[in-house]
């Protein structure tokens, strides 16, 4: 009999062994997920950010983007406003309207990366949770 529970308690070693390294893999995957990077972010098309950066760097990189697309704005809205003549407003309201719409899409992007940071943390914690309970589990089963 004694050696039977000894293989018993061999096998949930072997078991919980396994499931605390999937739960540690889990945990790699989704610390990567949260804060991978890359090298030149501003060199990435917009509709790349998701695929190439780390959640995190996402985020911040659309910021940055709709900053500088904001700053551009105003630039321009500057020059407007100094055009005395209003035949010659044409260019800048073109390009007023183009930015406006690049900033629509930026919102966009930001949103989308914002809403990405935030599942990434949330599994981020629920996979540390796991891999501290699979730890306990190992622990208890020695």
């Amino acid at each position: 009999m004694a050696e039977n529970l000894a293989d018993r308690a061999q096998a949930r070693l072997t078991t919980m062994t396994a499931r605390r390294d999937a739960a540690n893999a889990g945990l790699a995957a989704a610390r990567a997920a949260l804060d991978r990077r890359h090298p030149t972010p501003d060199a990435l098309d917009p509709g790349d950010w998701a695929t190439e950066l780390g959640a995190t760097q996402h985020v911040a990189t659309a910021r940055a983007a709709l900053a500088a697309c904001r700053a551009e704005q105003s630039r321009i809205r500057q020059a407007l406003s100094g055009v005395g003549n209003p035949a010659d407003t044409a260019t800048f309201q073109g390009q007023l309207r183009a930015a406006l719409i690049t900033d629509a899409g930026l919102r966009v992007r930001l949103r989308e990366a914002t809403e990405r940071a935030a599942v990434a943390s949330a599994a981020l914690a629920e996979w540390s949770s796991l891999t501290a309970r699979a730890e306990s589990a190992v622990g208890a089963a020695r």
